[in-house]
């Protein structure tokens, strides 16, 4: 008889240990579960600040360009070394840091002739929004090109000034008189 107590006693403790051990697991599993809402709610809550930028939800940013400077999902999901589901690109933030000039960058009609926006463009990136998103426009070509002098020769020449766009520009040299 004293075998089939020991049995029972045996049995006891073996479901006393599982029952142990699936609370533990399941203590952890709560737990990291509520790291994890923890750590989305924050990173969602501090997404503007940790990047440097802030979007400005009153203004349209065309997807063209979002999809050119905006965040990335990742293909499987939340990671938790990143602590984000989201890939920021390294280049392009500081273009949110001005979004109506980016706006204004990005007005133009596609496959029509880019506007000559110099100014912006240099305004643009001196701010930190480097490299700028591509368009797809076509620049405009100088009225009256003429080819370029051949390699050697055109080190030592200016080009004439019908291969220059002048546009932006407000003085330019002109030969001496």
């Amino acid at each position: 008889m004293g075998s089939g107590a020991d049995k029972d006693y045996q049995s006891q403790r073996e479901q006393a240990h599982q029952q142990q051990s699936h609370d533990k697991n399941r203590a952890l599993l709560i737990e990291l579960t509520r790291q994890h809402d923890e750590l989305s709610s924050t990173n969602r809550a501090h997404e503007s600040i940790k990047l440097g930028y802030d979007i400005d939800s009153s203004i349209h940013i065309p997807d063209e360009l979002m999809l050119a400077i905006g965040p990335h999902k990742l293909p499987l999901g939340y990671s938790p070394q990143m602590g984000s589901d989201d890939v920021y690109p390294p280049v392009g933030a500081g273009c949110f840091k001005f979004p109506e000039e980016l706006v204004q960058y990005m007005a133009y009609d596609i496959e029509d002739q880019c506007p000559v926006d110099d100014v912006l463009v240099h305004r643009l990136m001196l701010e930190g929004c480097e490299p700028l998103p591509c368009r797809r426009c076509r620049l405009k070509s100088p009225a009256n090109y003429v080819e370029p002098t051949p390699f050697s020769d055109s080190l030592w020449a200016t080009p004439p000034d019908t291969s220059i766009i002048w546009d932006p520009y407000t003085c330019k040299v002109t030969g001496a008189s």
